[in-house]
């Protein structure tokens, strides 16, 4: 995207918001602020599915504002994305009437779990690089009851305290990205052990002790696939583990191939 939109094409464009036909709105990176969002919430339809303001400069004005938005909605909007809007703080209160919520790669505070109070069909969110600790991922787990995917790789101080709060969470959690969280294998095995389809726990330093300890736990129905390389995928339906740059030599990998013919079998 580029810059050339800015506040004042934002207003404009709300303008044309209210039109019922009007499904998608993809405006990443375009240099819009507070007034900008300001507007495109006062104008938000019922009809709008998605709307994308990733990389924009909003800040707590408009992401405030757009929550009263959402809120006033009948039905939820089925997808928002703010990942890397740096300015933004509150971003929380986003997550009262959205059914997937992408708010990845904020600072440190934009993501307070004070302000957190999701909506009964908030079945996704990716809160990845969000500078959240082991208590702000337990915060989610414990009051986001309807999470089918949860993404919150590269917070590097969840930790194991976070992932075993994930994976006690009563939400009915079918992927879960722990990538880059600090954890040891204890949390590993706590988020296997949770029962996730799809679980990642890439970029940790399990090293061949971690990865063997893993692999004793590794048991039918938990595991089905395991992909090295790729990236999580988009459907959540795959028995999937990705254990990338996990420090794994040799003997770590004889020990998973093990546990997946175990598995197998």
């Amino acid at each position: 995207g580029d810059a050339t939109l800015g506040d004042d094409g934002a207003q404009a464009l709300a303008l044309c918001f209210r039109c019922p036909s009007f499904k998608q709105l993809h405006l990443e990176a375009k240099g819009i602020g507070d007034a900008g969002v300001v507007s495109l919430a006062a104008a938000l339809s019922e009809g709008l599915d998605r709307l994308d303001l990733a990389r924009n400069d909003v800040g707590e004005p408009g992401i405030v504002a757009l929550g009263k938005a959402l809120q006033a909605r009948e039905r939820p909007l089925r997808h928002l994305d703010v990942s890397g809007c740096l300015q933004a703080r509150r971003v929380p209160v986003l997550a009262a009437n959205v059914v997937s919520l992408r708010c990845a790669d904020l600072a440190p505070g934009a993501f307070d779990c004070i302000d957190f109070a999701p909506g009964r069909k908030l079945f996704r969110l990716d809160v990845s690089n969000c500078g959240l600790d082991a208590a702000s991922i337990k915060a989610i787990a414990e009051k986001a009851s309807s999470l089918v995917e949860l993404r919150y790789a590269n917070n590097e101080e969840a930790g194991d305290a976070g992932a075993e709060a994930v994976a006690a969470s009563d939400a009915p959690l079918d992927v879960i990205d722990a990538s880059g969280t600090g954890i040891s294998s204890r949390g590993a095995i706590a988020l296997i052990g949770g029962g996730a389809a799809s679980i990642f726990i890439n970029d940790n330093a399990f090293g061949d002790d971690g990865v063997t300890a893993i692999a004793e736990c590794i048991e039918a129905p938990f595991l089905a696939d395991v992909d090295l390389r790729k990236p999580p995928p988009d459907e959540s339906n795959l028995r999937t583990l990705g254990i990338s740059k996990t420090g794994m030599t040799d003997t770590g990998a004889i020990a998973l191939a093990a546990a997946l013919a175990r598995s197998a079998v």
